[in-house]
């Protein structure tokens, strides 16, 4: 008996990590209007960007339904496997209760499902965790306990360049973001209760990487677990805030980079760079 580990799209991470990895990953919906996408899968993240930046409306996503996690799930079950399933805040979406209704459904002590209270590189991490609990030999019930454990240790941190986006999305009045704008105001996110919030605001990228590289030092990073970056399209961005962090002394253990998906992109538009990590 096997522990199979899904996650849905929303992690970001590259097809090429899962597939070698063993983990199932279920993608969400996106949609353009009237036009639908399978998101990473009919809908490329380089091609989601291009729309995004040409499109007058944001995009919306929809949730996994039950019916795909009772499809994946029954599955994983038949072939003798245990479950563990990690799914986007259900704070942002009900992609989590989803989950929760197939299982009822399939009424199984073999599903364990974990509510990240996480997105994009913050869930990537998670899963990276789960994966490396599973080729340790850990059983499915104490991968899940473990996950549970270092959720309230979980971290992200999201640098913005743009506050176009967040305007569109009704998050900041067009007055605030114009004042914004003008004064160069570059808001840093976070996810709090699996909600996401404007945790600081600084007056250039580079003073938020900096900001960034002061927060985790005086909070402390575990050494014990790797970390995960993303990025909005912005793979510059990206290097600009490693060499500030790494300048920091800020320890980076086994890192991997995702590209951040529609879900959260919509929000923070291009430009945008992340950082997940487990605090001490």
């Amino acid at each position: 008996m096997a522990v199979r580990i899904i996650c849905d799209s929303t992690c970001d991470i590259d097809r090429s990590w899962t597939e070698a990895r063993g983990v199932d990953v279920i993608p969400l919906k996106v949609m353009f209007g009237t036009e639908e996408y399978t998101d990473s899968v009919t809908l490329s993240k380089e091609r989601f960007y291009e729309k995004l930046s040409a499109e007058k409306t944001l995009p919306t996503t929809s949730q996994v339904t039950p019916g795909e996690f009772n499809e994946i799930f029954t599955r994983v079950l038949e072939a003798g496997d245990d479950i563990v399933s990690l799914s986007l805040s259900s704070a942002i979406s009900g992609t989590y209760q989803s989950a929760v209704f197939a299982k009822n459904a399939l009424s199984s002590d073999r599903i364990f499902l974990f509510d990240s209270h996480a997105a994009t590189c913050s869930l990537a991490l998670m899963v990276r965790i789960a994966v490396q609990l599973r080729d340790a030999g850990l059983p499915a019930a104490e991968i899940h306990a473990k996950l549970e454990s270092l959720r309230p240790k979980l971290r992200l941190l999201i640098c913005l360049d743009t506050l176009h986006y967040l305007k569109l999305g009704g998050r900041l009045p067009a007055s605030s973001a114009f004042i914004g704008e003008l004064l160069n105001i570059k808001p840093i996110l976070t996810l709090e209760e699996g909600k996401v919030v404007v945790v600081e605001k600084k007056r250039s990228m580079t003073k938020s990487f900096e900001w960034v590289g002061d927060k985790v030092n005086a909070t402390g990073m575990s050494g014990e677990y790797p970390v995960c970056f993303g990025h909005s399209n912005a793979p510059q961005a990206l290097a600009a805030m490693v060499k500030h962090l790494s300048g920091k002394g800020v320890p980076l253990p086994d890192p991997l980079d995702v590209i951040i998906g529609p879900v959260i992109a919509t929000h923070v538009g291009p430009g945008a760079v992340a950082l997940a990590y487990i605090e001490k």
